[in-house]
């Protein structure tokens, strides 16, 4: 497997991160889906309190169940092969279908980010981590770049095109 650079080293520390914070909130199974839009509302959080992106260089798509991030995928795998995390296949009986459950094998490991930035990763995950998917994709579909991308498809473009990040209203810190 490749060595992670750049980006996807950023990506890698907050995937940990959050997975370290579920575990820490008794949530030890967070599904692709969950771990995904968890992505997504931190990224959104960043650019509306400090006006950037999280993780610097990321692309987030409208897909067919909302925002994702492709650049997380090679990175879940990396993680997995090196025994960072576990991803275990269960069926959930209130979605119909097998779900895989990602969770941190070592939740004392140490994950290059800052005091600040885990401050802030706190209270983004804190406040998301133990909703339901279907809250978590009600949430994501209220943010400006999937509100935007939900009027373009209503004019006929195409449902899979890079979200537009810019449109997130930045508030800034007080």
């Amino acid at each position: 497997m490749a060595k992670l650079k750049g980006d996807k080293t950023r990506i890698a520390n907050a995937v940990l991160y959050v997975l370290k914070r579920a575990h820490d909130r008794n949530v030890s199974d967070l599904s692709k889906f969950q771990l995904m839009k968890l992505l997504y509302l931190i990224d959104i959080e960043y650019r509306r309190y400090l006006g950037k992106s999280f993780y610097e260089a990321a692309t987030f798509t409208r897909w067919d169940r909302g925002p994702i991030l492709f650049e997380a995928y090679p990175v879940l795998d990396l993680l997995k092969s090196r025994g960072k995390i576990k991803v275990e296949t269960s069926k959930n009986p209130h979605y119909g279908h097998d779900r895989e459950c990602h969770s941190i094998v070592n939740p004392k490991m140490r994950i290059n980010l800052t005091g600040p930035e885990k401050i802030f990763l706190n209270s983004i995950i804190d406040s998301y981590v133990t909703l339901t998917q279907d809250r978590l994709r009600k949430i994501a579909y209220a943010t400006e770049p999937m509100q935007k991308a939900v009027e373009k498809e209503k004019s006929g473009k195409p449902i899979k095109e890079r979200l537009d990040m810019n449109t997130v209203t930045q508030i800034g810190l007080v």
